[in-house]
């Protein structure tokens, strides 16, 4: 893979996640925890990633939003949860 190819790759990525924290930063906290929520229970690997990333630019961009960030931490403490737990047969 070329050096170009990588850098396009992970502007891509950046890219992606500056507009989900755009997305989840821009609505109320309410509103962003219950989809984080939701994305627990439906996507708990990807939500840890996209967590990931949105803490890290948040962080880049000193973008306080405590209760953001506690939002965040709590859907992410879920998926963990939900990723731990094993699926039961019935």
């Amino acid at each position: 893979m070329s050096s170009d190819n990588v850098k396009d790759q992970e502007q891509k990525a950046l890219d992606e996640a500056t507009m989900l924290a755009t997305r989840l930063l821009g609505t109320s906290v309410d509103d962003a925890s219950t989809t984080l929520i939701n994305q627990a229970e439906s996507r708990p690997g990807c939500l840890l990633v996209d967590v990931a990333m949105v803490l890290t630019i948040m962080n880049k961009e000193s973008i306080e939003k405590k209760s953001h960030r506690q939002a965040m931490a709590r859907a992410a403490r879920a998926a963990i949860k939900n990723l731990v737990e094993v699926p039961s047969d019935g």
